[in-house]
């Protein structure tokens, strides 16, 4: 399964990509909200993580555009951002799932197993 991994941060996105090969995922990864619009826009992902802290366009930005063009790829915000006013947000804007920042690996990747599957059982 091929995750969408939007995360400005170069180290966490090189760790991330290590830990989802290692748990059988593939992926693709950017440092912008515009990298990961398009992306998000023009493929089919299983999951997206997305950084909610980003350059160019943010993350929550990136959320609501993608909502807005019908994407409903299952969608985890992961951001150093702790407020539960910041979490409610983003949820609001049709995020599945809000994992902040610091994190264990291994609870991301259970999250992102438990978002696609609760995506399958929606789909007619």
């Amino acid at each position: 399964m091929n995750i969408l991994v939007i995360e400005d941060d170069e180290l966490i996105r090189d760790i991330l990509g290590k830990v989802l090969e290692k748990n059988g995922f593939t992926q693709d990864a950017v440092g912008t909200g515009e990298e990961g619009l398009s992306l998000g826009k023009a493929n089919t992902y299983g999951a997206i993580v997305l950084d909610i802290n980003l350059p160019t366009i943010d993350g929550y930005e990136v959320l609501a555009q993608l909502r807005a063009e019908g994407v409903q790829t299952p969608v985890l915000l992961l951001t150093s951002r702790r407020e539960v006013s910041d979490r409610v947000h983003g949820l609001e804007l049709g995020a599945d799932d809000y994992l902040p920042k610091p994190f264990e690996y291994d609870e991301l990747i259970e999250r992102l197993r438990a978002i696609m599957r609760r995506g399958k059982r929606s789909l007619p």
